[in-house]
């Protein structure tokens, strides 16, 4: 009788380890999907700043070539034209 408790026992034992570890596990995944979408949720926001900066150097690029295309304007008016 006491050997099958013995036995009833260490096999509730087992089990319990079992599902302690599937826990630990889901913990663990948990964590991992966590680390995950935090990491995605700042490289999206990376993305989007790098996307800001990049419309900002596109609109500067236009406004020095506009700055360059009205100086020289300027110089072919102001040199006098030779007769």
């Amino acid at each position: 009788m006491f050997e099958e408790l013995l036995d009833l026992y260490k096999t509730k034992i087992a089990e319990i380890d079992r599902e302690k570890k599937e826990a630990q596990a889901m913990v663990t995944l948990i964590a991992a999907i966590d680390k995950m979408s935090g990491d995605l949720s700042s490289k999206q926001n990376e993305m989007e700043l790098i996307g800001r900066l990049i419309d900002q150097v596109d609109r500067l690029s236009r406004d020095v070539a506009d700055l360059r295309s009205q100086f020289r304007a300027k110089l072919g008016r102001a040199s006098p034209i030779p007769e």
